[in-house]
């Protein structure tokens, strides 16, 4: 039996799922044995014998519509790499609240992303109106902990700081 999903992503991030001459959609198929269908206004249908190839490709898709590159989200094909996307809008209730705090997720020059990225291990995607997060449960932990801290106003060196701790105590771990 043949399961299908369906995804809706932003229509203006159709064309980098599709890729030049069809490079990416075609990429998404064979990595993840699935078939796709999508629309101009971002329907994109996926179809696969299996469930799980059809959940993981999901997962890819909804990433490139939350703003990752392929490449980045392309990591979701492998084992034990999850996607958590954080929807500002369930948050805060303004748009003015809504930018200031994606601000701040992103830091003066794009520095608080940059360092959340590299010590948590996870790749950070500030997009819309949400903050998308890939990585290991651990990784995808420690980053997920450390936007949460900014989005209840800890300062970036506070942040910064619990960041290290935590990176050091999976560097202990082996991970």
């Amino acid at each position: 039996m043949r399961a299908m999903q369906v995804v809706k992503i932003p229509s203006e991030r159709v064309p980098v799922m599709i890729g030049k001459n069809g490079e990416v959609k075609r990429e998404i198929q064979r990595k993840g044995r699935v078939k796709i269908n999508a629309d101009e206004e971002g329907e994109v249908e996926i179809s696969s014998e299996s469930s799980i190839d059809e959940w993981r490709t999901t997962e890819v898709v909804k990433a490139i519509g939350r703003g990752f590159n392929p490449d980045k989200a392309f990591k979701l094909f492998g084992d034990e790499v999850y996607l958590k996307i954080i929807d500002l809008k369930q948050v805060f209730r303004s748009d003015k609240d809504i930018t200031r705090y994606k601000g701040r997720v992103i830091g003066q020059a794009g520095k608080a992303k940059r360092v959340i990225e590299a010590t948590s291990g996870a790749d950070l995607c500030v997009y819309g109106n949400t903050i998308s997060m890939i990585g290991g449960l651990d990784e995808l932990g420690l980053a997920e902990s450390a936007v949460n801290k900014l989005l209840e106003g800890a300062s970036h060196a506070k942040v910064y700081s619990m960041l290290e701790r935590g990176r050091r105590r999976m560097k202990e771990r082996g991970i």
